[in-house]
Formats: structure tokens, sequence, C-alpha cells
């Protein structure tokens, strides 16, 4: 199986038998009785990551045709995704920020900056205004 996978794919893809299992197959007789050890099922769960989504239909078509016969999972990833998720916090706290500011402005709410570093708060309640250094 790795081999068929190496030789479709490549030296540029990662590719890795991540475990195995072995696991006893029984007969049982029709009519009770003592169930009769018959064999054994091996299986095994190969890894491949590669950088080229092209290749996802040429992993799949090399497995098969060397015999496997379960696709479980297949994960799409990124390499790096610190900048990402970077990014998609900055978004959402502009976001979050945006709809504090229109909520606040539907209810009637003032905006101060004060004791918290410059961030503004906004309350509708002047004698919360005090109570939080407003």
């Amino acid at each position: 199986m790795v081999a068929a996978l190496r030789h479709a794919l490549g030296s540029a893809a990662e590719i890795h038998t991540s475990g195995y299992s072995l696991t006893p197959n029984f007969t049982y007789p029709k009519n009770g009785g003592q169930s009769v050890l018959s064999g054994y099922t091996a299986s095994n769960t190969v890894e491949i990551t590669t950088d080229d989504l092209a290749n996802v239909g040429k992993v799949i078509d090399a497995a098969t045709q060397a015999g496997a016969n379960n696709v479980r999972e297949l994960e799409f990833l990124l390499r790096d995704e610190a900048p990402v998720r970077a990014q998609a916090l900055r978004e959402a706290a502009q976001k979050g920020a945006r709809q504090c500011r229109s909520h606040g402005r539907r209810f009637g709410a003032k905006s101060s900056a004060g004791a918290l570093g410059g961030r503004r708060r906004a309350t509708g309640d002047p004698a919360g205004d005090a109570r939080n250094g407003g």
C-alpha cells in the first residue's frame, strides 16, 4: 500500500503508517456450541500529507487499486494557521465592537473613556457610570 502511494505521489508527499490492528475472526455453529477461530483480519491506517490538492484523487485511486477498501477521513489543514487565526480574531473583535456601538446607540447609551486604559464603556445609567469610574 505505502509503496503504491509513494509511486503515485512521489517524494513530495509525506506517507506513513500510523496504526494497525489484528482482529480474530470466529465461526459460530448454527446449532450452538463453541465458536471456532477461523482466521484473522489485519488492517492498517496510512496517513498521507500533500500540499497539492489535485493529488487527493490520485491518493484514493492508488490506495484502492492497491487493496484499500475503506477511506475513513479526509482532513484539510493549513501548514501555519497562526496568521489566519490572528486575522479571524481581529475581525471578530472588530465586529463585536461595531455591534456594541450599534446596540449602545439603539438604547441611548453614552460612551466614555476612562480608567480602562482608553477602552470605551457604554451604559445608559448615569449612576452606573459613576460606580464604574465614568
